[in-house]
């Protein structure tokens, strides 16, 4: 059958309708956020642009400002603390992102991770004194720099951060000691152990030997006061004290070779004395002296008046005392000078000098005496000062140098070093050190320093007082200043 034009027509247009794909078409893309100033300054942030009309505007998906209906927008955030990489994206709430880098950002590196070891410790020595053992060793070598060193005693951990190449373990027992170092860096890396020293600490012995037979013994009476001195004993181990002894019977224990046994009624006295030791060994007793306190005048029972206006002169190790004379009814006899609370000498004149003194402080009274024995109360005490011959001082200077926060520090603390062999022992008197950091002023041999080490973790200024004291007994103090400057 022929079909008319005219249907022919429609079903083509019908099959074509049902062959030919169908055509989407897209909504338009939605444009990004346009950004005309993006940088920071200080601790600021400033962005400034356009967008979608009132939308919120992200910053690395922080909401951060609002666009206004013509699509401006403007951002400003103090504190800000940019990204690392110095970019940002920016959003309106569209699928567009806009990443831009800020200007006026430095991009920060990552850190270098140290892993290198320090090197191994070598040449470690162990010497024992006593019951202390004394190690020493080679310093480590490290890429950065070694921190500090570990001490391990027989196997187990003493110390953790020893801060040089030495080392002292004392209060040890008897018994055998085995010691190893490992040198670790600030990262934490640890070296291997270096050779073992060990020491070998005896048990104690037994003294039995008692110290030698005080000799030299005299006794000298002034007024009613027996003044006994005689010459100092020995010992393998080393005297203690000396026992006295009074017409047989022992009356005191002393320390030193003088005794002064005061207050005698009239009578005979014989004295000997005998040394003992920490053991409880004595020795024989020494020879004997004797002294005769007379009966005194059944009419002088008057005593000297007080002496008056004691005035001493310090001239290097030598002090001289000079005071105004004493009265009495019958005539003064003499003067008992005495230093610190203790007879010193008598003399016959209103003067005396003391030499050959230490380095210190000493205090004098004087007390009159007559032939009848009357003993005056003492005088008015009198102080004087022997100085050390050159002064101890600091020759670093109160201002030390800067520190910056996060950077190792090491700041040196020096006092002058009289001649001779010295001892320094430095302290924190008072004040903080900056944070992060820790004041080493142990007690040191012929080394008049002291320092300041460390990493300071925190900006500011840092004031605290350092006292050194040798030897002699000088002592010297100075307060320091440390400025941390932020990184």
């Amino acid at each position: 059958m022929i079909m008319p034009k005219r249907k022919l027509v429609i079903f083509a247009a019908i099959l074509a309708a049902a062959v030919l794909p169908a055509v989407i078409i897209a909504p338009p893309a939605q444009a990004a956020v346009s950004v005309s100033r993006a940088e920071v300054g200080g601790s600021a942030l400033r962005i400034e642009g356009t967008a979608l009309a009132s939308r919120d505007i992200s910053v690395d998906n922080v909401v951060m400002g609002r666009s206004d209906s013509a699509g401006k927008f403007r951002i400003e955030r103090d504190p800000y603390a940019a990204p690392a990489d110095c970019t940002v994206d920016l959003r309106d709430g569209s699928t567009a992102v806009t990443t831009r880098t800020l200007s006026g950002c430095a991009v920060t590196q990552p850190p270098t991770v140290d892993t290198s070891a320090p090197g191994t410790p070598t040449n470690l020595t162990a010497a024992l004194s006593g019951a202390t053992a004394n190690l020493a060793w080679t310093a480590s070598s490290d890429n950065i720099g070694v921190t500090g060193y570990r001490v391990t005693r027989s196997g187990t951990l003493l110390a953790g951060a020893v801060t040089g190449t030495s080392f002292s373990d004392s209060g040890l027992t008897a018994g055998t000691y085995i010691y190893t170092v490992a040198a670790f860096d600030a990262a934490g890396n640890a070296s291997g152990a270096s050779n073992s020293a060990s020491v070998t600490v005896s048990a104690p012995t037994t003294d039995a030997t008692a110290p030698s037979v005080p000799a030299n013994l005299t006794a000298t009476l002034s007024g009613t006061t027996a003044d006994l001195g005689w010459t100092a004993s020995t010992d393998n181990v080393g005297v203690t004290g000396y026992r006295v002894t009074r017409n047989g019977v022992v009356i005191t224990t002393v320390l030193n070779s003088v005794y002064n046994d005061s207050n005698r009624s009239p009578g005979t006295y014989t004295y000997s004395v005998a040394a003992v030791d920490g053991a409880g060994n004595v020795s024989a007793a020494s020879n004997s002296a004797s002294v005769t306190v007379p009966e005194p005048p059944v009419t002088d029972t008057t005593a000297p008046s007080i002496p008056t206006n004691l005035v001493t002169t310090v001239v290097g190790s030598t002090v001289s005392l000079s005071w105004g004379v004493s009265t009495d009814d019958t005539g003064v006899a003499g003067y008992r000078v005495n230093r610190n609370g203790t007879f010193l000498a008598t003399t016959d004149s209103a003067s005396f000098i003391d030499s050959g003194l230490a380095v210190g402080s000493y205090t004098y009274t004087v007390a009159a005496f007559d032939a009848a024995g009357n003993t005056s109360a003492s005088s008015v005490s009198a102080s004087a000062s022997v100085a050390a011959s050159e002064q101890l001082a600091f020759l670093t200077p109160a201002q030390m140098p800067d520190a910056t926060v996060g950077q190792a520090y090491l700041g040196y603390i020096v006092c002058s070093d009289p001649p001779g062999p010295s001892t320094f022992k430095f302290k924190l008197a008072s004040g903080n050190v900056p944070d992060g950091t820790r004041f080493i002023g142990n007690t040191l041999e012929n080394r008049p320093e002291a320092r300041v080490t460390g990493t300071p973790t925190r900006a500011g200024t840092f004031t605290f007082t350092v006292e050194v004291k040798d030897n002699t007994g000088a002592t010297a103090r100075r307060t320091f200043t440390i400025r941390v400057l932020p990184a």
